[in-house]
């Protein structure tokens, strides 16, 4: 069992070690540490008869180099695991960058557009970062927005042709209304 299923093990039946989490992994680095440390035990052969003495030596011998070829797979292991954490760290950095300058430029897109204000800008970047495709769904359906001036540039003296202020035309259009 690793330090990290011993601690996890110990969060579920409910010990909080916020405070003394370093004496804690001191303590299991410790414990773990003697379980890594595989010492063969001393058998004194000098009982045995040469033949068997020879072939326990030479088991011995076996071991303690399958001992080092099986520490240096775990020293390889270890570092390859490093290796692919680094990796993945490394990704998921890239992947939120990439999101965020993709939200950006959507919201950059939209200002220059003229589909949002300034004063939207955070709101709709909170939207992007939620939900980046119905975000961009929504921002498609946005028309330009049109300022009061232009809007009033664009539509001079619109009046209702229903009623006139003009006398003149006030009885043609009445005229109009009755031939229609």
């Amino acid at each position: 069992m690793n330090k990290e299923a011993l601690k996890s093990l110990l969060k579920k039946l409910g010990f909080d070690f916020k405070e003394k989490e370093k004496d804690l992994d001191t303590e299991l680095d410790t414990l773990l540490g003697d379980q890594n440390k595989f010492e063969p035990a001393k058998i004194d052969t000098s009982k045995f008869d040469p033949e068997t003495k020879k072939l326990f030596e030479a088991l011995i011998n076996q071991n303690q180099a399958m001992m080092g070829s099986i520490k240096s797979l775990q020293e390889a292991l270890n570092e390859e695991k490093k290796t692919r954490e680094q990796i993945i760290k490394n990704e998921q950095e890239r992947l939120t960058k990439e999101r965020e300058a993709k939200v950006k430029s959507a919201v950059e897109k939209l200002l220059t557009e003229k589909k949002i204000t300034d004063a939207d800008k955070d709101t709709w970047q909170a939207l992007y970062n939620n939900d980046f495709e119905k975000a961009d769904k929504a921002a498609q359906l946005l028309k330009p927005l049109v300022d009061n001036k232009q809007q009033n540039n664009q539509e001079p003296n619109k009046t209702d042709p229903k009623t006139a202020d003009n006398p003149v035309l006030k009885t043609i259009l009445e005229r109009n209304q009755i031939l229609n």
